[in-house]
């Protein structure tokens, strides 16, 4: 891994913790999710690897600070994976719409994923806890309080990242190199 991948790894993971961490004093509600938005910036524009370390260590320095508990290695894992599935599908798409999807998507199946992941470890079979987990996203289920938050997350998160690649790509940063 080069200097920069470091020093850019730290830039964005610091900037998804410092964010996170005012949204949490702010408010509980989240609305987007910026550290998976900024983990997408740097696996799209930089690599799926620097993606997924900004991801792994955003959400896991944020819950050591925030509130830390067996959801910290949930979160942290799922949004690696997805971070680097983003950048492994982010180049493969001309259209900013199928980006979006994408991105869109895997955002989706995030938050569908680490409440179900967290279900099961709480004592629900899979199948039900993948279907609480579902539900949750458009109900104020298993301790929710808004209807249909899931997919505005999904939405403004995807939108934020894409925003962000442009901006920054337009620049001249970024750069595509296969690992």
């Amino acid at each position: 891994m080069r200097s920069s991948d470091v020093a850019l790894i730290s830039v964005l993971t610091a900037l998804a913790v410092a964010f996170r961490y005012v949204k949490n004093s702010v408010t509980p509600f989240q609305f987007v999710n910026i550290p998976l938005a900024l983990a997408y910036l740097a696996a799209g524009l930089f690599s799926p690897y620097v993606g997924l370390a900004v991801a792994a260590l955003s959400y896991l320095i944020s819950d050591l600070i925030l509130f830390p508990g067996i959801w910290t290695l949930v979160d942290s894992a799922l949004a690696a994976v997805v971070a680097f599935l983003f950048g492994v599908f982010y180049r493969r798409f001309e259209s900013r719409i199928a980006a979006f999807i994408v991105a869109f998507l895997l955002t989706f199946f995030y938050d569908i994923l680490s409440s179900s992941l967290l279900y099961v470890i709480f004592g629900l079979k899979p199948w039900e806890a993948f279907a609480w987990g579902f539900i949750g996203l458009f109900l104020p289920i298993m301790g929710g309080g808004m209807i249909g938050v899931g997919p505005l997350t999904e939405f403004s998160t995807s939108l934020l990242a894409l925003v962000l690649i442009e901006s920054v790509a337009r620049r001249g940063f970024g750069r595509w190199r296969s690992e």
